[in-house]
């Protein structure tokens, strides 16, 4: 993971969410509507986006069409089966909409806090208050595996003709599936006895920050990456 200057936040502390936090919440409440920023409402829907199999406890947030060796996040979650929700925007003018968010829910309990989420080797202190840690999309496509899932699909892809088919069978199964959702792009990929959670990334390519919500007792109870598809800046959020 890298580095980039995007990051539309005012924060107290480099690793704090962005100013429109509520919005991880409220996009996943039922009928959810922003208030738009030309006073066209932009309706929210949630999409159930499967069951996430964790055997080693490291979640990986990542282009899949990139998969690289690199590690998953630093905090880890007890191994477990996980429920995957897509906060899906009618935007105006998009027939398919955009996903906003994708979240990984590891308990029910609410989130009172959140924070960005780091891979090994990453230093809070070297982030500028205008950057953000997280991933690059090139393939217009974010998903979440265990790391085991990411291993094993990698030596499925050390041949790079194997690597074309594979990938090749991604495009073609996750645009069928993705229709069966109302999405542009989805897919369940079994890598036994792990699994990879594929969607489309928002508007596409970019470089796109995760964070972890924890619990009032301090648990990990979430996962959130966000593809920054509102300019939340222009509309006040609900209570």
């Amino acid at each position: 993971m890298a580095v980039t200057a995007t990051r539309p936040a005012s924060a107290q502390n480099t690793l704090s969410p962005p100013s429109y936090v509520k919005a991880f919440d409220l996009a996943f409440t039922p009928g959810f509507t922003w208030p738009g920023d030309d006073k066209t409402p932009v309706p929210f829907e949630v999409i159930d986006g499967g069951t996430l199999v964790v055997t080693s406890g490291v979640i990986k947030a990542t282009d899949p069409f990139l998969l690289t060796e690199d590690a998953g996040f630093a905090q880890t979650v007890p191994p477990g089966r996980y429920p995957v929700r897509l906060a899906h925007a009618r935007v105006h003018g998009e027939a398919g909409g955009r996903i906003a968010f994708a979240r990984l829910d590891f308990a029910t309990t609410p989130v009172v806090r959140w924070q960005m989420a780091l891979t090994p080797g990453q230093d809070a202190a070297t982030l500028k208050p205008d950057h953000i840690f997280g991933y690059p999309v090139d393939a217009g496509t974010g998903s979440f595996m265990d790391q085991a899932a990411a291993r094993n699909m990698l030596a499925k892809m050390a041949d790079s003709e194997q690597a074309q088919v594979i990938t090749d069978s991604w495009i073609s199964a996750g645009e069928v599936s993705g229709k069966t959702k109302g999405l542009q792009f989805f897919l369940d990929v079994d890598v036994a006895p792990n699994n990879i959670i594929m969607f489309h990334s928002g508007w596409g390519d970019g470089f796109y920050a995760s964070y972890f919500g924890y619990a009032d007792d301090g648990t990990v109870a979430a996962l959130l990456t966000d593809f920054q598809v509102m300019d939340w800046s222009l509309a006040t959020l609900p209570d």
